[in-house]
This record gives structure tokens, C-alpha cells and sequence, in this order.
């Protein structure tokens, strides 16, 4: 599995990698490469929030693609990490669907 972190901080680079892989470690071998780029913005009403883009391909060559923004950059990573897990064993373990004819 190939990650990219876009971030500015390398402390804070090296703990999301840490929570990545323990976040999605049971897909491990199905995923192929996983980005995440965390940015800091600002709301309409000047409130700074954190901005979480995940992008993710899949060894069958799906993609899964997540933006999360919170208010604090823990909780956006978590959130994001946490989808993109649920979504990959959606994808990648669902049972045959048999056609009813």
C-alpha cells in the first residue's frame, strides 16, 4: 500500500500514518494506495476548521473518495479514516448477488 500525506507538519505526518494503518489494516492487502491531505480553512464566519481530503484506490482499480471537515483535526481524520474503511469492506467483501430470473 502506497500513502501520501500532505500536511505541513511532519510530527503530524507521522502520527495520521500511524493512524492509517491501524485504521485500515484489516483491507490492507486490497488497497493500493490511500492520500490524505489535511489544510486548515476558514468558515463563512471566520471559524478555522480543518479540512480532511481522502482518496483512495483499491487493488480492482475502484476509487473511494472523501472530504470531512471538522472542527478539530483529530476528529476529521478519525471521521474520514473511518468511512473510508467501512466503505472498502462494503465494496470488497459483499456477498455474490444472485440475478432472479
Amino acid at each position: 500500500m502506497q500513502i501520501r500525506i500532505d500536511t505541513e507538519e511532519q510530527i503530524e505526518r507521522e502520527r495520521i500514518i500511524r493512524r492509517l494503518l491501524y485504521s485500515l489494516n484489516a483491507g490492507r492487502e486490497d488497497i493500493d494506495s490511500v492520500r490524505l491531505s489535511l489544510t486548515t480553512t476558514s468558515d463563512a464566519l471566520g471559524v478555522k476548521r480543518y479540512r480532511c481530503r481522502l482518496h483512495t484506490k483499491l487493488r480492482d482499480g475502484q476509487f473511494i473518495e472523501f472530504d470531512e471537515m471538522q472542527s478539530n483535526s483529530e476528529l476529521a481524520i478519525t471521521r474520514a479514516l473511518e468511512r473510508c474503511a467501512r466503505t472498502a469492506r462494503r465494496r470488497l467483501y459483499r456477498p455474490e448477488q444472485r440475478r432472479i430470473e
